[in-house]
């Protein structure tokens, strides 16, 4: 079972996650820690969501963008979190760089996402 690096991207999650960073880290290698054996999956990818006044994540987005299912299994397992939100601290653009494998190294010539990479897309996005 490989384990998923967990950085967040955004300086609100601290404040709108129960236990702050820290436990937001725990809760989603936990969570993905299933998911990376099930997905044969290689690199960083950044989760960007919204949090509505219940604190529900709402749209949510996998970036850079792959195929559909896994972008929906990358939501699905994300969500797992979603009672550990605060209610009424609702916020928007919020980011988690998630690294798969972190010490992957290409020897098939395939392309590896960098972290600097994926949280330039990020920001690109932002503006």
């Amino acid at each position: 079972m490989r384990k998923v690096k967990v950085t967040p991207e955004s300086k609100d999650l601290d404040q709108v996650y129960k236990g702050g960073n820290k436990q937001l880290i725990k809760d989603v290698q936990e969570n993905f820690s299933v998911f990376s054996s099930d997905y044969q999956v290689n690199g960083k990818f950044i989760i960007t969501f919204d949090l509505d006044k219940t604190g529900k994540i709402i749209h949510p987005k996998v970036l850079p963008e792959v195929n559909e299912d896994f972008s929906y299994a990358v939501i699905r397992s994300f969500k797992r979190v979603k009672n550990n939100f605060n209610a009424n601290m609702p916020k928007t653009k919020l980011a988690v760089l998630l690294d798969f494998n972190p010490t992957f190294k290409s020897d098939d010539g395939r392309e590896r996402f960098t972290e600097s990479a994926a949280s330039e897309r990020f920001q690109s996005n932002q503006n």
